[in-house]
């Protein structure tokens, strides 16, 4: 009897893989791949309708995290429930089986939960590399549109200092 149960313990040691970790650590941490969209520092940027429009974007962002987060914790209770099943019907099944015939099975029995743990962890790396590629594109957009604006209006500042001498020119001439 304390067989099964220190097998059992171990199976509950195994129930979340490090996907699924990662995949809490990575919805409970929104900041962690949100935290560039909108810097603190480039606040000044937007105007009080894109600031709105921002909002709207970061809640329907939150939204979907939120509707994707209760997704996978489904699926993985879901596998979670066909491994208990697999295990229960096969591998304490028959009493008289050896220690290494239930490891055996229990082996068995996770295999599938550590290839979707291998998926899921490479479509989560896959998504994040994305986003991130793509703040980090965003960004360097600002930055040169940002860039082209400052030297706009450094062109326009000096053109101002040189129209303001004209017109004094000018204007001393007709005096």
């Amino acid at each position: 009897m304390s067989f099964k149960q220190d097998t059992k313990q171990q199976v509950r040691d195994k129930e979340f893989s490090s996907a699924h970790q990662k995949f809490e650590y990575w919805i409970k941490n929104p900041e962690s791949h949100t935290q560039n969209l909108f810097n603190k520092q480039d606040d000044f940027i937007l105007t009080d309708q894109e600031k709105m429009i921002a909002g709207d974007i970061i809640r329907e962002y939150n939204k979907k995290l939120d509707d994707f987060k209760r997704f996978i914790n489904r699926e993985y209770l879901s596998f979670d429930y066909k491994i208990h099943k697999c295990m229960y019907n096969h591998c304490y099944d028959d009493i008289f089986k050896s220690t290494a015939q239930v490891n055996q099975c229990i082996h068995k029995c996770h295999q599938g939960i550590e290839k979707a743990d291998k998926f899921v962890n490479k479509q989560m790396d896959d998504f994040n590399l994305e986003f991130n590629t793509c703040l980090e594109k965003a960004q360097k957009r600002t930055k040169d549109i940002m860039n082209e604006s400052f030297k706009c209006y450094d062109e326009m500042l000096n053109r101002f200092n040189n129209l303001k001498r004209m017109i004094k020119t000018e204007m001393d001439y007709y005096q």
